[in-house]
This record gives structure tokens, sequence and C-alpha cells, in this order.
């Protein structure tokens, strides 16, 4: 789950629990109440959690509350982009209708698949050279 709050802009805050989450009726009607932005389900949320750190890392703010400098629009985006199964719950419609968001999304899920080849050519390569040196005993 991806909040915000109105009386911290900037900042965002990246949950996870097992149970699924509540969504409230009112979204953050006053100054303190947290404004629910995103919320996924994953298969592996450990493994989600460990993603959504690493794409949000550079703007840790506390590591212990799960806050994150970040716009909250690049923040759902990474958080939806995680290259794991999962499927949306709840997405801000304000942040949906965003133009940016699909966008932003798409060119992240592209730098993935771009990463993941480059691994998986250099994993190949890797065989390759050994299998020549197997085979030529140098």
């Amino acid at each position: 789950m991806v909040q915000t709050r109105p009386d911290r802009p900037g900042l965002v805050r990246v949950l996870a629990s097992e149970a699924a989450p509540g969504l409230p009726d009112h979204q953050g009607g006053a100054s303190n109440e947290p404004r629910v932005r995103y919320v996924g389900s994953f298969n592996d949320l450990d493994a989600a959690q460990m993603h959504a750190h690493a794409a949000l890392r550079h703007g840790l703010v506390d590591v212990e509350t799960h806050l994150y400098r970040a716009d909250p629009l690049d923040a759902v985006a990474k958080v939806d982009a995680i290259e794991l199964p999962h499927r949306v719950l709840y997405l801000d419609p304000a942040l949906a209708a965003e133009p940016r968001f699909a966008a932003l999304g798409e060119r992240l899920k592209s730098n993935h698949r771009r990463v993941d080849w480059i691994w998986r050519a250099a994993g190949v390569a890797g065989i390759l050279l050994l299998l020549l040196k197997l085979v030529l005993g140098f």
C-alpha cells in the first residue's frame, strides 16, 4: 500500500501487510489522515517489499516507518511496475487519470526487461566461455 498525507507533501509511505487493508470511505479529509494512493496484492510479500525499497531507495527518509521522499505518481508507478505476480486492488483515480502514469509504468517495465536481457546475455556468454574452455582445454 502506498499512502500520502496532506500535512507531509513530497513524502510517501510504503506499507506491507499479510491481511488485505480496508479502504476508507473518505480519503484524507483532515490534515493528519493518510490518503491511500495504491493497494496491490503481491504473491510474495517479502520480495515485493525488497523491490519497492530498491526502486525508492534514493529517497529513503526513515527505514523503520517505510517513509520515502518521492512524488506519489512516481512511487505508485514504481511499485506497480515491480515484475512480480500481483493484482491492483485500488489505484487512486487522480493518479490513474494522469497521462504520465501509464507512460512511466511502460518505461519502467521496459527498463526492467532491458536489464533482464543484459543479465541473461551475460549468463549465456559465461556458459559459452566455459564450454569453449572445456572443449579447447585452456
